[in-house]
């Protein structure tokens, strides 16, 4: 009888520790992006051993980025407009690529980067990661260009979850059109 109530103790506990921390509050990695105005893309796609059979580009990837970022309302700024923007934002996507036989594996992350400074000492300051969301794939040499692409664009909508969580818009922010399979 006491171990019973005991779990059901525990079990309300949980219940009300889940509801109140989901009571409308900006998630940790979507408050950092409250105020975000606009960023600068870099890609960057590294690759060891022969993937050039992905026929994937640097242009491919960012025509992705800056499409889902100006879709959702963010404006995608040159690096010399970053550099005068507050905290100077970068949003980095980053690719690695490996290939073994007929597979490639690597990884994809998505990180925006903010110039902030220290509140008791405005002399240390540097740009911190404010977003983030990786994870690595594995898939046949073939798929790899859409798989990749396909991970760019999922973790694309991850960050424009949480940028519209921090910054909800009135309008509804519009699909990018997908291509026929």
């Amino acid at each position: 009888m006491r171990t019973k109530l005991f779990v059901l103790l525990a079990m309300v506990q949980i219940v009300i520790f889940v509801h109140c921390t989901g009571a409308e509050e900006i998630s940790s990695s979507a408050g950092p992006l409250k105020g975000l105005q606009g960023v600068c893309v870099v890609v960057e796609i590294v690759s060891k051993g022969d993937s050039s059979t992905t026929n994937l580009t640097k242009d491919t990837i960012t025509r992705i980025v800056e499409t889902k970022l100006r879709m959702a309302g963010i404006k995608v700024v040159s690096k010399e407009e970053s550099l005068q923007a507050a905290g100077k934002p970068i949003m980095a996507v980053d690719i690695s690529i490996r290939t073994r036989d007929a597979f490639l594996y690597g990884n994809i992350a998505i990180t925006v980067y903010e110039r902030a400074c220290l509140e008791r000492n405005n002399r240390m300051c540097d740009h911190f990661v404010t977003w983030q969301k990786s994870g690595t794939f594995s898939t046949k040499r073939n798929d790899a260009a859409q798989w990749i692409q396909d991970g760019v664009i999922k973790y694309m909508d991850d960050f424009l979850s949480d940028y519209l969580k921090a910054n909800p818009r009135t309008e509804p922010v519009q699909p990018i059109p997908q291509k026929a399979k």
